[in-house]
């Protein structure tokens, strides 16, 4: 799935598709300081379809976790107490 020196994962979620699932893994990358949410797509039998898509947060502000979610928007906390948002569909990353 992923490299323990390339990124370390601190929580997930996940959502039923029509045929499978989709993925966020949220956590950092090697720099201590840059966060990060890794999105996958699994088919049904849970294996990945296609390549993992990776979103750093716009700031530099450590590790984040996924403490939230509405719909498929999913509210992210740094260490840093930063805060983001990111529209699982549209895969988009923004401050708040």
């Amino acid at each position: 799935m992923f490299f323990s020196s390339q990124y370390s994962i601190q929580n997930q979620w996940f959502d039923v598709l029509e045929s499978g699932f989709i993925v966020v893994y949220a956590g950092k990358d090697g720099d201590t300081d840059q966060g990060l949410v890794i999105v996958q797509i699994l088919d049904a039998t849970q294996r990945r379809v296609g390549s993992s898509e990776v979103y750093r947060t716009p700031q530099r502000a450590g590790s984040v976790r996924i403490v939230s979610a509405r719909g498929r928007v999913l509210l992210l906390q740094s260490i840093a107490g930063a805060t983001f948002s990111f529209d699982v569909i549209a895969r988009k990353m923004q401050s708040l």
